[in-house]
């Protein structure tokens, strides 16, 4: 009999068809295997460490692929747990650059014994131990299966019911933003009584077909989605993971379906690269990356289990964003279009954050006006958590309710807190209140009293020295539509700032604070009459059909000068409209000024005083004097 290495290298040339890698070392006493064994798991890289004189062999076999951060400590936890009932060798993590998981196991040869069944029996044990436990690792790392539930079911042991909320111990423990008393879009409900029966029943692949086991939401925002998608698995009867973008493209191929272990189960994949075209810019490891891993993705959703219901989804802005590639049938075959929330469920979900509790009937009350303010403000999850934060923290400071001013603060001023900054001096002050008291009484004037402002402040907010949130129920109340007067309100409410300066103050006093409004103005103007087809005195039937010819494409250098012309006509007239209107209406403007400039900041109730005091108390006055002399 041969040496342990020339045994080894005996028994290599016989395993397999092209012989691996052998290296004799340069001590002469030791040589490295070099193997790949293909298996239904993938391909594992493998080594023989061979020591002729201490009569040693040691083999690794590596997993195909690497273990995600995300589940370390679970994994190191499974690892533990696997460990304690090996006979022979045992599993390990190894950390480098990436973690891979493999199996280790050592024999000492003595009195030269050693025989290729032995190598066989050896490789056997790697084989089997890493085809049963690396499925199990995926399980734990992606699909949030706890480590005990994980290797019972690799050792095809019995399992005790285990709660879900254990099952999925680390995939599960972001709370949802939904609150409970928001009702989730009727059409994934009606999609989750599909899954709920498809599962109970043991539909087969044909029912299956129909109900659809690869989904795309919709939507304007990608939390909200998740959120929905995972109150439809909660109606289902489902489990529900989410994957985080980095680590989609990480699912290893060719290792069976990591979910499947914790079926039934709603699997949604965060949109990120993974989605992305491969076009011309595209690199080509990047591209190829992509390729395979779509590859892989369409084989496992193509091989779905019917036993093991596996439910692929993701959300996106435009269903277009998703490549044609995984939206073929078996694959990410059924679409859910979710517009974009109305305000008043937008201010549920809010208040909801806030906690109900901790809001006063202004915010309880009106939940479509809180929609109406924070929805563009705050626009995604992570700002919704923070302005919810933000809230409870000024709650707790201050030992009261939020109120909606709080909430009119916040948008006006920010997130962030800041320091009372030093106050101008009175003539500069009475400037500023006097510019906001012209926004704020146009509004007001300008709709008959209907838009009269939730606040008015000359308190200094980031880079603004006051501000005006007009009326979010006048807004609410018109909803999307938009006419040539409400084109013109917004005009003057804008222009009013420095209208009310020269008003006041005369032309030399007018100051260079007006620059955001009159940027404001020209971009709406520009918009109203390249694009809509609106003209300046649009209310005469002489002029309503004078600019129906709008702008398409790029615009032309005749179409950018005949745009500029109508604008700069439009706001010349409409800026001595406003003047006009604050002139005639100087009482009020003074009176609103008068209050900025000793309280600071003017509620949308003490507004409505002041106007009811300063117009309509006038008005009602000239009526009953006309009727007299009548």
């Amino acid at each position: 009999m041969g040496t342990i290495t020339e045994i080894v290298e005996k028994w290599a040339a016989e395993k397999w068809n092209i012989p691996p890698a052998f290296k004799q070392n340069d001590d002469g006493d030791s040589a490295t295997l070099k193997f790949t064994h293909k298996s239904e798991c993938g391909d594992f890289d493998g080594y023989m460490e061979i020591s002729n004189s201490k009569s040693l062999i040691v083999i690794y076999l590596y997993a195909p692929n690497t273990l995600p951060e995300r589940g370390f400590a679970l994994a190191m936890d499974a690892v533990a747990r696997i460990n304690q009932d090996m006979a022979v060798g045992n599993v390990e993590i190894v950390r480098k650059k990436e973690s891979w998981f493999r199996f280790r196991a050592g024999i000492d040869v003595e009195n030269d014994d050693l025989s290729t069944a032995m190598l066989d029996n050896l490789l056997g044990i790697a084989v089997g131990t890493v085809e049963r436990y690396f499925p199990a690792m995926l399980s734990i790392c992606f699909a949030g299966v706890t480590p005990e539930r994980a290797i019972a079911e690799a050792r095809e042991e019995k399992i005790d019911d285990v709660p879900i909320e254990k099952i999925i111990a680390e995939a599960a423990s972001t709370k949802p933003l939904l609150d409970a008393d928001v009702a989730p879009s009727p059409i994934l409900s009606a999609w989750a009584d599909e899954l709920a029966n498809a599962v109970s029943t043991q539909a087969d692949a044909n029912a299956w077909r129909m109900v659809g086991h690869g989904a795309i939401v919709v939507h304007d925002d990608m939390e909200r989605a998740c959120d929905m998608l995972r109150r439809v698995a909660d109606e289902a009867g489902v489990r529900f993971v989410r994957i985080e973008s980095d680590d989609v493209m990480d699912i290893p191929a060719g290792a069976g379906d990591p979910f499947a272990k914790a079926a039934p189960i709603l699997v949604y994949f965060e949109p990120g690269d993974w989605i992305n075209k491969i076009g011309k810019d595209t690199d080509d490891e990047e591209a190829d990356k992509l390729r395979k891993f779509r590859k892989a993705f369409a084989a496992r959703m193509e091989s779905f289990d019917t036993g093991h219901p596996v439910i692929y989804t993701t959300s996106a802005y435009e269903l277009e964003d998703v490549p044609l590639a995984l939206r073929k049938r078996e694959l990410l075959d059924r679409y859910f279009y979710i517009p974009k929330l109305p305000p008043d469920m937008l201010g549920k979900e809010f208040i909801g954050l806030f906690g109900w509790e901790n809001c006063d009937a202004s915010i309880t009350g009106f939940p479509g006006k809180v929609g109406q303010l924070l929805g563009d403000e705050f626009d995604n999850e992570y700002l919704r958590r923070l302005a919810a934060l933000n809230m409870a923290r000024l709650a707790k400071r201050e030992n009261r309710k939020l109120t909606f001013i709080d909430l009119v603060s916040m948008v006006t001023g920010g997130l962030g807190n800041l320091d009372e900054a030093v106050k101008d001096n009175e003539a500069i002050l009475r400037h500023t209140a006097v510019h906001e008291a012209g926004h704020a009484a146009m509004a007001v004037i300008d709709s008959n009293g209907k838009n009269t402002p939730e606040y008015s402040t000359i308190v200094a907010r980031k880079d603004t020295k006051g501000g005006v949130v007009e009326s979010i129920a006048y807004s609410f109340a018109r909803g999307d539509l938009f006419t040539y007067a409400d084109f013109r309100h917004k005009i003057r409410i804008s222009l009013a700032g420095r209208a009310a300066e020269e008003v006041a103050f005369g032309f030399d006093g007018i100051s260079d604070g007006s620059r955001a409004d009159l940027e404001n103005c020209s971009r709406l103007a520009s918009r109203a009459f390249a694009d809509w087809g609106f003209a300046p005195n649009m209310n005469d039937a002489e002029t309503s059909a004078s600019n129906l010819a709008v702008i398409v494409g790029d615009a032309s250098h005749s179409e950018m000068l005949h745009n500029e012309t109508l604008i700069r006509k439009f706001l010349a007239d409409e800026y001595k409209a406003a003047v006009k209107i604050l002139s005639e209406h100087r009482a009020l403007l003074d009176a609103i000024a008068d209050r900025l400039v000793r309280d600071s900041v003017l509620d949308q109730g003490e507004i409505a005083e002041l106007y009811a005091a300063h117009v309509n108390g006038i008005c009602n006055a000239q009526s009953e004097t006309s009727g007299q002399a009548k």
